[in-house]
């Protein structure tokens, strides 16, 4: 398995040195700081996508590692012939298949950064316009070249979580952690604690969205800006982020602690808040 993945990095890594090298080579004949930009250029968008690749890979390595520790043992089906017999997965396959499926799943979701390369540099350079909106008093800049990175941010945040939340519960389900006795759902002390710290990321990661509305509203990314809407954003988000900060430490109790209620109340209170 790692001498494949060096095939596959050797080959990604020998694209991505023939295009800088052709551009190089193009750009020459136009100007040398033609060609000092498009190297840059080239180097802040592989910068993007092994950030992207590398933090999603180790986002969902580390939650798979943790459902592998819960897992005593894993049977497969065999057909040999006519009969068909199961074969348990060793912990060193276990281990193997957690390592490689985080690598994937950060393959397929942290890459395509590179093509939000011009955000980040705009971001990264800065735009002032001596110019300050109305009703927050920031410089018009921040609207133009700061808050689409953190949208990009929140964004990418978000689909983490919401991703690895979606997978681990679907894998403790799997494994027989979370299941159906006597007419009520059931967790074990591990798979509650994960899923809580889970929820809790998620509590917060809205916390992050509901902060930036009034951005958003400002810059025109939402409904039409009017005084009604204004003044409705100010009043409900300000709101949603009490809820939500409330419903991150009921869910982060509840991963300490099995208080059910609680955390289940907070996040119906979350939800109906939201709506």
């Amino acid at each position: 398995m790692g001498a494949i993945a060096g095939v596959v990095a050797l080959l990604f890594a020998g694209r991505w040195t023939a295009g800088l090298l052709a551009d190089r080579w193009w750009a020459a004949q136009i100007s040398p700081s033609a060609v000092a930009f498009l190297t840059d250029w080239h180097i802040l968008r592989l910068t993007l996508d092994l950030a992207g690749f590398l933090l999603a890979s180790a986002w969902f390595i580390g939650h798979l590692l943790v459902v592998y520790r819960a897992v005593g043992s894993v049977q497969v089906r065999r057909n040999v012939a006519n009969l068909e017999f199961r074969e348990a997965l060793t912990p060193g396959m276990l281990l193997t298949v957690a390592v490689g499926a985080g690598t994937l799943l950060g393959l397929l979701v942290g890459t395509g950064g590179a093509e939000r390369w011009q955000p980040v540099a705009l971001a990264w350079q800065g735009v002032t316009y001596g110019v300050a909106d109305p009703l927050l008093g920031h410089d018009a800049g921040l609207y133009v070249a700061q808050l689409p990175v953190w949208r990009l941010a929140h964004g990418f945040t978000l689909l983490l979580v919401v991703l690895a939340l979606g997978i681990v519960f679907a894998l403790y389900v799997l494994v027989g952690a979370v299941r159906w006795m006597e007419g009520r759902p059931a967790i074990n002390d591990h798979a509650r604690a994960h899923i809580g710290w889970l929820l809790t990321a998620l509590a917060l990661a809205l916390v992050w969205g509901y902060v930036l509305e009034p951005y958003e509203l400002v810059a025109g990314l939402g409904r039409p800006l009017d005084l009604a809407a204004w003044r409705a954003t100010t009043l409900v988000s300000p709101l949603l982020v009490g809820v939500a900060l409330a419903t991150a430490g009921l869910s982060a109790a509840w991963a300490l602690r099995p208080r059910h209620a609680l955390a289940a109340a907070g996040w119906i209170v979350l939800s109906f808040s939201s709506l």
